[in-house]
């Protein structure tokens, strides 16, 4: 399992590398190995993709639509509407720990709230 789980995520050819080595992306996607190696119902992603530059962004986002094919599920916490977009099947908006919208990936073309519509804006 561990082998295969190196090969999907592209970390085979850094497997003997410790993780200072590693580039950030390269960091993130072992975080990510880790976590499915106990095969979870759930997984939970903070931030994934923050302070990676675009082309890693790219390869953390089409692991999640990798993964969104399996059974697990997924929540995912971000600032980065781009990658929200690409990877939400829902979307749950809040500010100031409440909840101001929810709802499915149309959330993002027809958001429901002035300040969901505010925060797409920017």
């Amino acid at each position: 399992m561990q082998k295969k789980l190196l090969e999907r995520l592209r970390l085979k050819p850094y497997s003997d590398r410790y993780p200072l080595h590693l580039s950030g992306g390269q960091q993130q996607r072992v975080a990510i190995a880790r976590a499915l190696m106990m095969e979870p119902q759930v997984l939970l992603f903070d931030e994934p993709t923050a302070a990676l530059d675009p082309e890693i962004t790219a390869q953390i986002v089409s692991i999640i639509r990798e993964l969104a094919e399996t059974n697990i599920t997924q929540v995912i916490v971000t600032h980065e509407v781009e990658v929200a977009r690409k990877t939400a099947s829902r979307v749950v908006y809040m500010e100031n720990g409440h909840i101001v919208e929810q709802g499915d990936a149309s959330c993002f073309t027809e958001p429901q709230t002035e300040a969901f519509k505010n925060y797409l804006s920017h």
